[in-house]
């Protein structure tokens, strides 16, 4: 627009539509996906704009923006647009393109031939919450439509979208003719237009499944309008209400529990989701959300979320986005379970019970939404937002209760102190703070407190330009949990040395045989190993142990303590395994299985996909960055492991194992031939603890081949003090990458500083 031009408004209805996957369908092969795209685009999307006078305004890739006179015109074209794209099958590129569509109806700005506004910015955003093949529209469209064509609306409920500060009340439109999809049809539904719930059930393994069925049947307390079993191994019941299918969840869990007492039975795994996808989703255990419950977990979608917050008296905890369907799509999920008898109150975040506590009384933390101070009610929202994306980075960790936000927000503009809201939702820690402006500027102020004491035993503060806030909301989100966990984990450490050994829980165990696992003398290796045996007797379902005991074992053999590696090696991969069977989603568990197979079992590979796989679990787990440096150091690529040891040290910078850190970085600066800044790393892990064999190795080498030929002959005697046995040759038996170019240059050069050959 030229300056002192008028701007011209309209309401519009626009519509946003791309092609789900359309990455991976360019990868596996290009041309043909191209020429598909080019087709539909020319045979369907354009005469079909045509047909309802709409106005094609932009077209971005595999992306279309499109105008419409009227909301009822949109609608129509998006519907009829799935259902034709859904009749072409006898192209396999072509059948293989599926749709998502966002529509929305808002006031647009009319800038030459373009649409600019948030009305154009919602439909972009709303598209992204669509599965393929859907159509996801705001309520401003269903108020529209709605009693003017054969359409239904299943309610999504309030939803946030990224770059929209305001909440949004979204809706999945369905043709009323065709019921949720042609596979779905002959389902009964309770009401017209309204989704169904569904409830699944993994069938335990090694139980009969007559046994399983008849503790079912025998259960229900709600008659579910459909059941089946998939495949997979999967019992799916299908209810009108996602209350009803939370309340029968409990009730199966608990005869389950009563039924499976004394004997070897496994513990059941059961996800709540709505009902929107064809059968055959469900058959493989890759698109069923119970496949990354826990034994014992109920874990449901936040649709069902949103439904269960006024009509079930339960626990919701946020776990965050985790992925499903071969990680190719992320879902939030949310743990759910019935309140503890006793609690006081029926409302979330009242009473003074609890969400059950596992393994043994882990700290819980609220964090409650940041207090707006900026004057400006616009910003309201923000506090919301940054409190939310805190509490999903928190529960991603195994080892710390995070309590929902749907009980923290009962604080929202409340005068509290941190001890009352530890006492209204029974936790060990709270998380608060405030927003402020100056000028162009926000001032994020962020602090932990201890419950007990009333005590802020952290804080810090944040800037960002308001113009950037949402850009940089979730880099905040994460460096406020980043600081604030290691504090958490050193109050912890406190208080459970100063227990009596006798009272100690699981979790109390395991996390004193971290600290002595830390200490690395031979002695506190041997207290570690205590600890962790009497936490896993103490709670054999517990993983954390189970992982630390692996990790127990590596070190063993990587210090040169072991008198019996290949033994020590089977135990390692014996409790790694036991960690995985446990819970194939805990990422420590993954990474600790991927140094295992790494380091003693010398399958690179391997190792490295056991580390992607956690890291796409948990993107944040500095650990499976760092030990996936160790993997990429073995293989010789030196590159990548550089890249990955500045990624660990930056998601942990305040990390109780920073010796090993930085120790593992400068191995990998040592494969990538830069020696100077691997001596540098080694001296400032040996600062922070002398009895890391590793580190007096790394030194060694790198001073040698760096022409310091003295100070290298000093440091392997110093290496062979806390290492007597060691040899060449036995170096180069335990350094997993024994037939990388790196190898050899290594041997040798302990060799010439004096590590016997």
């Amino acid at each position: 627009m030229t300056p002192g031009e008028t701007y011209k408004r309209r309401l519009a209805a626009i519509a946003f539509a791309d092609i789900a996957g359309w990455s991976r369908l360019i990868e596996r092969n290009d041309l043909a996906t191209l020429m598909a795209w080019k087709t539909v685009r020319s045979e369907l999307i354009e005469p079909k704009i045509s047909e309802h006078s709409g106005r094609l305004l932009e077209i971005a890739g595999d992306a279309v923006l499109v105008e419409f006179p009227s909301a009822v015109a949109a609608v129509k074209w998006a519907l009829e647009l799935q259902k034709a794209l859904g009749e072409r099958h006898a192209d396999a590129a072509m059948s293989a393109l599926r749709m998502r569509i966002g529509v929305n109806v808002e006031d647009v700005i009319v800038d030459g031939e373009r649409l600019v506004g948030d009305g154009v910015n919602v439909a972009a955003r709303i598209h992204q919450l669509a599965e393929p093949g859907e159509i996801v529209v705001t309520k401003s469209v269903r108020d529209h439509v709605q009693n003017k064509m054969s359409v239904s609306f299943d309610d999504l409920g309030e939803r946030r979208v990224k770059n929209i500060s305001r909440t949004l009340r979204l809706y999945r439109a369905v043709p009323e003719s065709a019921g949720r999809s042609t596979a779905l049809s002959e389902r009964p539904r309770s009401i017209a237009g309204a989704a169904n719930t569904l409830l699944m059930i993994e069938t335990p393994q090694g139980t009969p499944t007559t046994d399983f069925e008849r503790v079912v049947e025998g259960t229900l307390p709600f008659k579910p309008s459909r059941k089946w079993a998939t495949p997979g191994g999967a019992l799916m019941l299908e209810f009108p209400s996602a209350r009803e299918a939370a309340g029968t969840a409990f009730a199966i869990r608990n005869a389950w529990s009563v039924a499976s007492a004394g004997k070897p039975l496994a513990a059941l795994r059961m996800g709540i989701e709505i009902d929107g996808k064809a059968v055959a989703a469900y058959a493989k255990p890759e698109g069923r959300l119970s496949t990354l419950a826990a034994p014992e977990e109920i874990l449901v979608s936040a649709e069902v979320r949103d439904q269960l917050v006024d009509g079930l008296d339960a626990w919701i905890e946020d776990l965050g986005e985790r992925p499903l369907n071969a990680a190719r799509r992320k879902v939030r999920t949310f743990r759910v379970s019935p309140r503890e008898a006793g609690a006081a109150g029926s409302g979330f975040g009242s009473g003074s019970g609890g969400p059950p506590r596992r393994a043994g009384d882990r700290p819980s933390i609220a964090v409650v939404p940041f207090a707006n101070l900026s004057g400006d009610p616009a910003n309201e929202y923000l506090g919301d937002l940054i409190a939310e994306d805190v509490i999903g980075h928190l529960s991603r960790l195994i080892d710390l209760t995070v309590i929902s936000r749907l009980s923290s927000a009962a604080f929202r503009g409340r005068q509290f102190e941190p001890r009352s809201v530890a006492e209204e939702l029974d936790v060990r820690y709270v998380v608060s703070g405030s927003l402020h402006t100056s000028g162009s500027r926000l001032r994020i102020s962020a602090d932990l407190s201890e419950a007990g004491t009333g005590q802020v035993v952290w804080a810090e503060r944040f800037e960002s330009s308001v113009t950037e806030i949402f850009e940089m909301q979730d880099q905040i989100a994460k460096a406020i949990s980043r600081r604030l966990v290691p504090h958490v984990r050193q109050l912890e450490l406190q208080r459970v040395r100063s227990a009596q050994a006798d009272t100690l829980t699981a979790y109390e165990r395991t996390l004193r045989a971290i600290d002595h696992f830390h200490h690395s003398s031979q002695r506190d290796l041997d207290e570690a190993r205590v600890l962790l045996e009497a936490a896993i007797e103490a709670d054999p379902s517990y993983v954390t142990p189970h992982a630390w005991l692996a990790h127990w074992y590596v070190r063993r053999i990587g210090q040169g303590w072991s008198d019996n590696p290949q033994r020590d090696t089977i135990e390692a991969n014996r409790y790694a395994d036991a960690a995985l069977q446990k819970d194939p989603t805990d990422a420590h568990a993954l990474t600790v299985s991927g140094l295992v197979i790494g380091y003693l079992n010398k399958d690179l590979e391997s190792a490295i996909d056991l580390h992607n796989r956690a890291l796409t679990i948990n993107p944040s787990s500095a650990s499976a960055w760092l030990w996936s440096t160790s993997a990429f150091a073995w293989l010789g690529n030196g590159d990548q492991a550089v890249q990955r040891s500045h990624r660990a040290i930056e998601l942990s910078p305040f990390d109780p194992q920073m010796y090993m850190f930085t120790s593992i970085a400068g191995t990998a600066h040592a494969v990538a031939g830069l020696y100077d800044k691997a001596i540098d790393l080694c001296r400032r892990s040996m600062r922070l603890n002398r009895m890391f064999a590793s580190t007096h190795r790394i030194l060694t080498l790198s001073l040698w081949l760096s022409g310091r030929e003295r100070e290298a002959r000093d440091a392997a005697q110093e290496l062979l003090k806390l290492e007597p046995s060691l040899t060449v040759p036995g170096f180069l038996r335990r350094f997993p990458g024994s037939d990388s170019p790196q190898a050899r240059l290594f041997a040798d050069a302990l060799s010439a500083a004096g590590v016997p050959a």
